[in-house]
């Protein structure tokens, strides 16, 4: 499933880096994105080789996630990740495809988009002092009404 990421600024692309300097293409696609910033070009990258996994959460709007994953709260893992980056070096757009697990977020996660509860998918940065991953976030709901 491929989805959009909300971002509710723009980001500069070091705020990525302690995320995506551990996939082996990363090295190779910054110097050109560089290249291309110089230029004054908007450039696409792909990171297809995802290995470790980046394990993600499932959170409502309200309780967002701590930087620390638990493996117990894993909803689905990233398989792929596009940015767009503008000449400025700013992030304007990610895209991410992503394989939900069969763990009991993964479960609640596939609910809600089958209930059509969270459609489009909301997939929200984590942040700390830069971005450490991402997550996927629901509305909270007023059950008891």
């Amino acid at each position: 499933m491929i989805t959009n990421v909300n971002l509710k600024e723009k980001y500069n692309l070091e705020c990525f880096k302690h995320l995506l300097e551990k996939y082996r293409d990363y090295k190779s696609i910054y110097r050109e994105i560089k290249i291309n910033s110089i230029l004054g070009k908007k450039c696409q990258f792909e990171i297809t080789d995802i290995y470790p996994p980046l394990l993600c959460n499932l959170c409502s709007d309200d309780n967002p996630p701590s930087t620390m994953i638990e493996l117990k709260s894993v909803a689905f893992k990233i398989n792929e990740i596009t940015l767009i980056v503008n000449s400025n070096l700013l992030v304007d757009n990610i895209q991410i495809n992503i394989e939900i697990l069969e763990t009991q977020n993964g479960k609640i996660l596939e609910s809600l988009i089958d209930l059509v509860v969270i459609n489009p998918l909301i997939m929200k940065t984590v942040n700390e002092y830069f971005i450490v991953g991402f997550y996927a976030s629901y509305p909270k709901y007023d059950i008891s009404a």
